[in-house]
């Protein structure tokens, strides 16, 4: 309904039309002696544009897409290393850790981690995304995901041992963080 008048007829639109102006605005004097302002328009019928709800989920969407790649290179970076001459050095001088696959079972704990920090966030909703403040520290954590994860991997490597296992993330990546400060 486009009119403002009651004995006028009304015009309907599709969804997401838009009015474009397309001339310049003129004003004429109706029957009744009042001014009318009149406005050449255009419409512009877009209907592959995004409806609301689509916009306030495309945050969400593109997070979780970015988490999925994250989570993705982390594991295949982490694989090379798992394989690498690096590990099996370390393995000959720790009999211990090799029987019990310890440099595998350290590759599984991250694996899970990241991938429990991951579904943490997709049990989130659109409006969750849309708030600047949450959205701003998610992606942070989201950055700094691989290099903790390589971080505490390198932790293993370094230092070996069972309580690398148990260490979260963040605790493991603080850990090679001092040690750096240390040899400094």
């Amino acid at each position: 309904f486009l009119s403002q008048y009651p004995g006028e007829e009304e015009i309907l639109l599709p969804p997401r039309s838009y009015l474009e102006v397309v001339g310049p605005s003129r004003i004429e004097v109706g029957e009744d002696g009042r001014r009318i302002r009149v406005v050449p328009l255009k419409v512009n019928a877009n209907s592959s544009s995004s409806t609301v709800e689509e916009l306030e989920g495309r945050r969400r969407e593109l997070f979780l897409a970015a988490g999925e790649h994250t989570l993705h290179e982390t594991r295949s970076k982490l694989k090379v290393r798992l394989h690498s001459d690096e590990v099996e050095k370390a393995l000959v001088h720790r009999l211990f850790d090799k029987i019990h696959v310890y440099h595998v079972k350290t590759f599984e704990s991250i694996v899970e981690e990241a991938d429990k920090w991951l579904g943490k966030h997709r049990d989130k909703t659109a409006e969750w995304y849309n708030g600047e403040f949450e959205y701003a520290g998610a992606t942070r954590e989201l950055m700094q995901l691989e290099g903790m994860a390589m971080d505490k991997f390198q932790l293993w490597v370094e230092v070996g041992g069972t309580y690398i296992l148990r260490s979260r993330l963040t605790d493991a990546s603080r850990q090679m963080d001092a040690g750096l400060m240390r040899r400094l």
